[in-house]
């Protein structure tokens, strides 16, 4: 029988005081990456990365990105930001293809 997959996005966010993780479960890798991309937004407007960002230019002076989303090769996404100033502050979005049966 042939393994079926679902794409899986875990985000996963500390702060200073509150840290949690939520996951969620896709059948088709487009409705993933849509959501992958919409969680980051989400991020960028509402949370504590707000703050890390003027005019949509990220200050790399206070805080570091690591990120795969502008390879167009990659099959699974990560982006995770954190600030420079408090080991706290931490968001990572993860979208990785899980084999199921």
């Amino acid at each position: 029988m042939e393994k079926q997959k679902v794409y899986m996005i875990q985000l996963d966010y500390t702060t200073p005081d509150y840290d949690d993780v939520d996951t969620y479960l896709f059948k088709n890798k487009e409705d993933a990456i849509k959501e992958f991309f919409r969680l980051i937004d989400v991020e960028k407007k509402t949370s504590w990365v707000k703050d890390a960002y003027t005019n949509g230019v990220l200050d790399t002076e206070q805080y570091d990105l690591d990120t795969n989303i502008d390879d167009d090769t990659a099959e699974e996404y990560f982006w995770t930001i954190s600030a420079n100033y408090d080991w706290y502050y931490r968001t990572s979005i993860e979208l990785r293809i899980m084999e199921v049966q």
